[in-house]
């Protein structure tokens, strides 16, 4: 028994050890599940969703410092638009746009965060796509009048940042929401319609502990 008693004691007092979780100096997650707006058909005046998580992950970083986060995507933007002139002008706008904000520490959908959860630069658009028709057809021979505006900007990719979030566990939550208008109009007997929807495809989130420069 004397030999089994210093085993059994280093046994009980390892039983009671807690090991602490390493740091982590970067972290990474992915997704290739769509997130789709609805499709919108009828005239709406621009308006935006409520913002909603679409990738999230933790990190904790040894040194407590600042969090260079990197997220990317694959976006789709798609109108449809129909113009029949019967000596009338008509007319169509669709404006269909992605926006994305960085929250660390915070998963609100509030339009106005937590303050300090914010990654800089705050929310952008991460694709946008702004079409508009007028159309008029005269008659008596006359000749057709065709005018089409297509805009479209967006970045797909972009680094936030946020500074000084301190030693411990933290979590980073990436949001988005779509921002629409649908607009068409025309007198009788003229007639147009428009279709707009957006989506976001494959996405991927990278964080890195790092210590930015002093500005």
């Amino acid at each position: 028994m004397r030999h089994l008693f210093p085993v059994m004691l280093l046994a009980t007092l390892c039983s009671n050890f807690v090991f602490a979780q390493p740091a982590e100096k970067a972290a990474a997650a992915s997704s290739v599940g769509l997130v789709a707006s609805a499709t919108i058909t009828a005239t709406t005046p621009f308006t935006c969703t409520a913002w909603t998580k679409i990738l999230g992950t933790a990190i904790k970083p040894p040194g407590g410092k600042d969090l260079f986060i990197g997220f990317s995507a694959q976006t789709g933007l798609f109108t449809s638009s129909t113009n029949n002139s019967l000596g009338t002008v008509t007319f169509t706008l669709e404006n269909t746009g992605i926006q994305v904000r960085v929250l660390v520490d915070s998963n609100t959908s509030a339009l106005i965060p937590p303050p300090g959860t914010l990654a800089t630069p705050g929310a952008l658009t991460f694709d946008n796509l702004i079409r508009s028709t007028s159309f008029q057809s005269l008659e008596l021979g006359g000749a057709d009048i065709l005018a089409l505006v297509q805009n479209e900007g967006g970045v797909r990719s972009f680094n936030f940042i946020k500074q000084d979030v301190g030693v411990g566990d933290h979590t980073v939550n990436v949001q988005s929401r779509f921002c629409t208008q649908n607009t068409h109009t025309a007198v009788l007997p003229s007639t147009a319609s428009s279709s707009l929807s957006a989506l976001i495809g494959a996405r991927t989130l990278t964080i890195e502990e790092v210590k930015l420069d002093a500005r």
